[in-house]
């Protein structure tokens, strides 16, 4: 099922459902409506920073989904075995389906300004490091 309403910026918004998830239609910019109680379903955050949302699968199985994957899976088709979601502007509440991609694990894990973040950190900590073992 799909339908398009129109977002404030004047893109069109696509609204799918994900495979196994048929109660639900989900949004191009990250949003996830209840078939069932007629209603957006309001989204929490995991201790990671992601959004989730709870919902029930088709087998009646309650599930924390992170949106980006509900997002990913209604608009692009199933995750493969072994990979990740990644948001391209590195923002993880930006569940935009033009913001997210397909990435296996060391992909994922280099990403962006990721790597520069862990080099600097890991500075900071040698620094740290070898002034505590000078004294």
């Amino acid at each position: 099922m799909t339908e398009t309403t129109q977002h404030k910026s004047n893109t069109p918004i696509e609204w799918e459902q994900a495979e196994g998830f048929s109660k639900y239609l989900i949004s191009t910019d990250g949003q996830v409506y209840s078939l069932k109680s007629d209603r957006l379903l309001p989204q929490g955050f995991t201790h990671r920073g992601y959004k989730q949302v709870d919902v029930c699968n088709d087998e009646g199985i309650k599930k924390h989904m992170r949106v980006h994957r509900l997002v990913y899976m209604a608009h692009k088709g199933a995750i493969p075995e072994g990979m990740q979601i990644n948001h391209k502007d590195e923002n993880k509440a930006n569940n935009c389906i033009d913001n997210l991609e397909l990435m296996t694990n060391k992909e994922n894990s280099s990403y962006g300004t990721r790597n520069a973040r862990i080099s600097q950190s890991m500075k900071r900590y040698r620094a740290k490091q070898r002034a505590m073992a000078a004294c």
